[in-house]
């Protein structure tokens, strides 16, 4: 039984759905009823070849002051993990923060872009922290006082299955217990 480690809480967000439950049913009825992208142009990022893209609006997800500037990529993020908090109902603070992601941070990038297109000299300073990944767990593992290791993976499609092989050697090696 020394081995064994076991999921105690999950949470998504995606074009497809706001939360597990939501994901799991669009899933089941194989189409989206998401709205094409908009926020930016993903067509014209040379960063993806992209064909179609949905985007996932989480901004009536969350009303806290502290959430205002942070990029959509952030906010999803904590909405998932709120969830996975909540599912698993843990008390210890020595949790290490792994988010996966295969795409973010592209909104603040497009409103670097703008700004500095249009001559600004200068810019939300949440727009330039928001464009790296890492900013976003560190946000997270901030709000809730965790103090484990904080990382994101982004493996296009095995991110998710890297970020649980993270997670069960930071818990042997002691570094977390959650």
């Amino acid at each position: 039984m020394k081995n064994r480690f076991v999921v105690t809480g999950y949470g998504t967000v995606n074009s497809i759905g706001k939360n597990a439950k939501e994901t799991f049913q669009s899933s089941l009825q194989q189409h989206s009823k998401t709205e094409h992208i908009k926020s930016w142009d993903p067509k014209a990022d040379p960063a993806f070849t992209v064909y179609r893209a949905n985007q996932c609006d989480v901004s009536d997800m969350l009303h806290e002051r502290e959430f205002r500037h942070f990029p959509s990529l952030t906010k999803a993020a904590f909405i998932a993990v709120d969830e996975a908090v909540r599912m698993s109902n843990f008390s210890s603070n020595k949790v290490a923060t792994i988010i996966s992601s295969i795409a973010g941070g592209n909104d603040s990038r497009e409103k670097l872009e703008k700004d500095w297109r249009s001559g600004r000299k200068k810019s939300n300073p949440f727009n330039a922290l928001g464009v790296s990944y890492d900013y976003t767990s560190t946000a997270i593992s901030t709000h809730y006082k965790w103090n484990g290791p904080s990382t994101v993976m982004v493996s296009a499609c095995a991110s998710g299955v890297y970020s649980l092989d993270y997670a069960i050697k930071c818990i042997k090696a002691g570094d977390c217990d959650y």
